[in-house]
């Protein structure tokens, strides 16, 4: 589409930008969709914000728009040299690395918090400035290779949404290795995960730091809930969003065993675990859980974790008998 019909049709709020040197925050999400990628109003703010040499925006320190970007954007936007602590991007195949890397090198000591959408398969380089304040990420249609986030030292809290990453790409060399072992992440998010990708969840979830504290997931089944049990026994926060999770899941207890009656023989009941359950998290604070609530998920599991403060249960429906625990 023609440039000059886009700046047209944005021409008020580039005025707006024209008259407020001193803003501090722009985002503006390309929420239609254009013909060309590369020509939408997302875009002509975008470029008015990095070319035009009169708008200085010196406190500009977050920086969010959706749309379609060059190298020599990524250039451009680097030379710029702005204070930006929150940076939001989208990236194609069409980025090199070596620019890519110039951009994050020149916010290496101000970025506290970046987001990246991954579009047409684009794949997160290996090379990776320290980015030495950054602390939150978020990934949408996540592409890259673990290791990298490894060397963010500061990096405490990482969202993953629509996970497309290639097995290969988790494995890679030592780099899953190096991941669980040097990552600093306290807090680890999984959205929107696609089916045939659960195998990348739970390989994710296995090389997540040892000491990870908090864990949201979109959608837990039994196979997601046993390493979670066995690789994250200090988390404090657990937090599932919807559940297709089993009582054998949740308690560690074998199928062939969880009959109402054992409800009345506890003791009994928790000498038949044969499986990790939610009893192994022996730092858990705080639980939201969502699924299929039964008197043995409750009384044998959920009840059982006595350093649970904040809890939160998500169910169509609950006996009396496990109300009255």
């Amino acid at each position: 589409m023609d440039f000059n019909m886009q700046a047209t049709s944005v021409s008020p709020l580039l005025e707006i930008l024209q008259s407020a040197p001193n803003l501090e925050e722009i985002y503006y999400p390309n929420i239609v969709q254009f013909t060309s990628p590369y020509e939408n109003p997302a875009r002509v703010v975008f470029k008015n914000i990095i070319y035009n040499g009169s708008m200085s925006l010196n406190r500009l320190t977050s920086l969010k728009i959706d749309t379609f970007l060059r190298n020599e954007d990524l250039y451009t936007l680097a030379e710029r040299n702005l204070p930006l602590k929150s940076l939001q991007l989208t990236l194609t195949p069409g980025i090199g690395c070596d620019d890519l890397y110039e951009l994050l090198y020149s916010v290496e000591h101000t970025l506290e918090a970046l987001t990246f959408t991954f579009r047409d398969g684009y794949r997160l380089c290996k090379r990776f400035p320290h980015l030495e304040n950054l602390r939150n990420m978020s990934v949408i249609v996540w592409n890259g290779y673990l290791e990298n986030l490894a060397e963010i030292k500061r990096l405490t809290n990482l969202v993953v949404i629509l996970m497309e990453v290639e097995m290969d790409m988790i494995c890679s060399g030592n780099g899953g290795g190096n991941f669980a072992e040097k990552s600093e992440i306290k807090q680890l998010e999984i959205h929107a995960v696609p089916k045939g990708a659960e195998s990348l969840v739970i390989k994710t979830i296995r090389l997540s730091p040892w000491n990870l504290r908090r864990l949201t997931i979109d959608h837990a089944t039994d196979q997601y809930l046993r390493v979670i049990f066995r690789s994250l026994r200090l988390l404090e926060e657990l937090l599932i969003l919807y559940g297709d999770w089993s009582e054998t899941g949740l308690t560690g207890i074998p199928k062939a065993h969880c009959k109402p009656e054992i409800v009345h023989k506890e003791f009994y009941a928790m000498g038949l675990k044969e499986y990790p359950g939610i009893t192994d998290l022996k730092n858990l604070r705080n639980l939201i859980l969502a699924g299929v609530m039964t008197d043995i998920s409750l009384i044998l599991g959920v009840t059982k974790c006595r350093t649970i403060r904040s809890l939160e249960l998500v169910a169509r429906s609950c006996s009396k008998v496990s109300l009255n625990y």
